[in-house]
């Protein structure tokens, strides 16, 4: 038991620790000179732009707390935008901490606050990575077609043959594993069909709001001002006035990926080191692209920190469990 646990910790914190070693191995390697140049750098950056940053990030999670409203309503919950929003924050806050813990959290606190299913706001959760993951490629996609030499030259640095072959060989054994489970007779299995119809149910759910018009367009709305989050920034730093968009775009995919394998952008593939290399692969100055991965970070880790602490205060404050003596106040 003990031997588990710890197994369990290891691979929890692990990530987390490879990636504070990057960042000290980077840190080690660079001269005084570098160093300071950095610094000077982020001194002088006009922070104004890392300020716009943060405000659209809250707008980019408010939509983003509203369309999964309009997904549980097809459940027949009908939960505060404002409760979702705050439970959005506090499980972004958890993931700072535990990688993939926040998605739990986030069951866990809907399930608390607003009386929804776990199991169905589980549901809705893994539809929302689905749509997380579309929008990816599809970002991916039309970056490849307007920018195609310059996702060319990303490609010759970086074989993603490995990642391709790495996934389907994920998708192979989880296929796999659930024709084995379907042909083994174990008495268990009908609970946990049980709860994955609830699931299903959950995940479904987006065919069918009420909407879809407008559910697209959210979704293509907070993908905008995630990208527009990332590129405003680049006006508070001199040195990237001039770089071509397409630049940010791969260094948006780049970050977003990293955010995504990892604890809040800190873990196997820092956020900051892994925007900086795309800026750094098209020749622009080392300091100046890690200046700008530094700021991004900066400003999306202290939107999660801070609202994620208020979120949680908010919950506890503002939100009454529903019962026959208790009426629930919603501000939204």
């Amino acid at each position: 038991m003990f031997f588990t646990k710890t197994l369990g910790l290891l691979k929890k914190i692990f990530p987390i620790l490879f990636g504070i070693g990057l960042i000290f191995v980077f840190y080690r390697s660079t001269t005084v000179e570098q160093k300071q140049r950095l610094w000077a750098i982020i001194v002088n950056a006009h922070l104004i732009w890392v300020l716009f940053s943060i405000c659209l990030g809250v707008l980019a999670h408010y939509l983003r707390a509203l369309r999964w409203k309009w997904s549980l309503e097809v459940l027949k919950y009908h939960p505060s935008v404002f409760n979702l929003f705050c439970i959005l924050m506090c499980g972004y806050l958890s993931n700072l901490g535990i990688p993939r813990s926040g998605e739990v959290l986030r069951c866990a606190l809907i399930q608390r606050y607003e009386q929804v299913s776990f199991n169905n706001a589980l549901g809705s959760i893994i539809a929302e990575r689905v749509l997380d993951i579309i929008m990816l490629l599809l970002c991916l996609g039309i970056t490849t077609v307007y920018y195609y030499d310059l996702m060319l030259l990303l490609l010759k640095q970086y074989d993603p043959l490995y990642y391709i072959l790495g996934f389907f060989t994920l998708l192979t054994v989880a296929v796999l594993g659930v024709i084995v489970l379907k042909k083994l007779n174990i008495s268990f299995l009908s609970k946990i069909t049980s709860m994955g119809n609830e699931v299903l149910r959950g995940i479904l759910a987006i065919r069918d709001v009420k909407s879809p018009f407008a559910f697209v367009l959210v979704t293509l709305v907070i993908w905008v001002l995630y990208f527009l989050m990332s590129y405003c920034v680049s006006f508070s730093l001199e040195g990237l006035f001039n770089v071509d968009i397409g630049v940010f775009f791969i260094a948006f995919i780049v970050g977003t990926i990293s955010m995504t394998v990892t604890s809040g952008g800190i873990g196997v593939l820092p956020y900051p080191l892994a925007v900086a290399s795309v800026f750094v692969l098209f020749g622009i100055e080392t300091s100046i692209g890690e200046a700008y991965g530094w700021l991004v970070w900066s400003g999306q880790t202290l939107l999660n920190i801070v609202v994620g602490i208020l979120s949680f205060v908010f919950l506890s404050l503002c939100t009454i469990k529903k019962s026959k003596h208790t009426v629930k106040f919603k501000m939204f």
